[in-house]
């Protein structure tokens, strides 16, 4: 093309540009890391006694401030359960009319049922960890055992609102290759598809069953659910506010979970950094055509994920020479992206399938640019797993088919 000689100088430098802050997020790492080594080193020569890091989420923020925001979420939790509660039957009621009327498999039913056992769990999740915070005290256990005791909390709690889904959708899970996780330190990158896989890592791939701790990047707002902002305060975590203009202190908020791993230890992220949907996907290339044109060349290849905003995943690998790599795929969640779509039937008879593969350290490149393609190249197999593995076709169908087909064969 005749215009193509003066687009490629402005091309290259966006390219170098998108390097530079890549480049410029290693090293802010990098930093963060020397800080941390030199604090430590100095706790040492004091002879304080050695602890493990991790709790990103206090940083910058107030003791004063973590309460009054609970102050607020715990009264609405309690008063929303007690309120739906009430409403409960009568709801039960115009949504199993609903549902007869318009002959739908109880979709209306189901989601009602969904609703208030999330409300159950959670409250009973809040006085769950009270209790276990008084019997931790009470058997005065050190910082290892105690954060062990409660991941044990968190991987039952994580189950139960994902056996929400099991009973009243008829979801089934199936993990393979869950031992490659094993042993630490590893960085887990998941695919995020919907509002459930947040219970894949402290559910099913982690916990004192598999002898695994997981440290979850999540993003900040989730502080406001009571039982993510008690349990991420005794079990290490981060929360990060997305699109923040402070990338190198949400960087050090980051790095600051590889402090203190042990052979039992994992940080789990999704390093999309949002839920995927067409319309993101849609978005998302558009930003990148405007900024990056070969980046996006790139990313159109991805049919079932978003590509990965790799500033996070660079700046862990710099963090820990040592640690692998685990990248998660799964299928089986797609339409389950936000609440509202429960009422869809998509999830209906689905099969949850979820693959592990490891890369160790000694694949990994050093180099930033070459790091760069390898990520972008393990992604696009996630990708095409998900293609490979993807359930098409009606779930509602399928569904019925399944339940009342072997009882018409049997008859």
């Amino acid at each position: 093309m005749e215009h193509g000689g003066h687009d490629e100088p402005r091309i290259r430098a966006r390219r170098e540009s998108g390097l530079e802050m890549l480049k410029a997020a290693r090293d802010a790492s990098r930093r963060s890391s020397e800080r941390r080594a030199a604090m430590r080193a100095e706790a040492r020569g004091s002879q304080a006694m050695p602890r493990v890091e991790g709790d990103g989420m206090w940083r910058g923020e107030s003791w004063l401030a973590r309460w009054r925001r609970r102050a607020i979420s715990l009264p609405v939790l309690y008063l929303a359960f007690l309120l739906y509660t009430a409403v409960f039957p009568l709801c039960m009621v115009v949504a199993l009319a609903s549902d007869l009327v318009r002959r739908r498999p109880l979709m209306l039913c189901r989601f009602h049922l969904t609703i208030w056992s999330v409300f159950f769990w959670h409250a009973v999740g809040v006085i769950t960890l009270g209790v276990w915070w008084l019997f931790g005290k009470a058997m005065r256990m050190d910082e290892r055992r105690w954060r062990t005791w409660h991941a044990g909390v968190e991987t039952w709690w994580s189950r139960k609102l994902v056996g929400i889904v099991r009973l009243f959708y008829g979801l089934r899970v199936e993990v393979e290759d869950v031992e490659v996780i094993q042993p630490g330190p590893v960085l887990l990158l998941l695919r995020h598809a919907s509002i459930i896989d947040t219970m894949l890592p402290p559910g099913y791939l982690s916990g004192p069953e598999l002898g695994v701790m997981v440290r979850i990047v999540k993003k900040r707002e989730l502080l406001w659910d009571p039982c993510a902002d008690f349990i991420s305060s005794r079990v290490p975590g981060a929360f990060i506010r997305r699109n923040s203009g402070a990338v190198e202190r949400e960087l050090e908020i980051m790095c600051a979970l590889t402090d203190g791993m042990d052979d039992d230890d994992v940080v789990a992220m999704f390093p999309e950094g949002t839920r995927y949907t067409p319309d993101k996907r849609i978005e998302i290339l558009e930003k990148l055509r405007t900024r990056d044109p070969a980046a996006a060349e790139r990313a159109a290849t991805l049919r079932h994920v978003l590509p990965v905003r790799p500033a996070g995943t660079m700046a862990l690998l710099d963090s820990r020479a040592d640690m692998d790599v685990v990248f998660c795929a799964h299928t089986g969640l797609e339409g389950a992206s936000r609440l509202e779509d429960f009422l869809s039937g998509t999830l209906l008879g689905r099969v949850w399938k979820v693959k592990l593969w490891r890369v160790p350290r000694s694949q990994v490149p050093v180099d930033p640019d070459q790091r760069l393609a390898w990520l972008e190249a393990e992604w696009r197999k996630v990708d095409q797993w998900i293609d490979e593995n993807r359930q098409y076709g009606d779930p509602r169908r399928r569904w019925l088919s399944q339940r009342y087909g072997r009882r018409r064969a049997a008859a």
